[in-house]
């Protein structure tokens, strides 16, 4: 194991740096996109709060569907926490992606 960890980790870097890059590429393209009309406050409340529970249950595709209309749909400061709330995601730190919700939550 210890012999051949050396080249294990260098491929899960090689790996990550390759998923990182695609990552960024995507984002990219993302922001480049139109905005989509923006909804009510109530209905981002609504969608926040879905966006909160696929969070609090690890369902990752779910989370960035809900992200992806609800990042279409937004501007300024709830764009902001969004991109934020995102790149959490995308780092799989889902405690903190939680605490950025419920802090966007307060601010609304």
């Amino acid at each position: 194991v210890q012999a051949e960890l050396e080249g294990y980790m260098a491929e899960i870097q090689s790996f990550h740096a390759e998923l990182k890059s695609a990552y960024e590429q995507y984002d990219d393209q993302y922001k480049k996109e139109a905005p989509g009309k923006e909804v009510s406050d109530s209905e981002f409340m609504r969608e926040l709060m879905e966006l909160r529970q696929h969070i609090e249950d690890f369902e990752y595709i779910e989370i960035t569907e809900t992200l992806e209309k609800m990042l279409s749909a937004s501007q300024g400061d709830k764009r902001e926490a969004l991109d934020k709330i995102s790149t959490a995601i995308q780092e799989f730190d889902y405690d903190v992606a939680i605490n950025l919700v419920d802090e966007l939550k307060e601010k609304l």
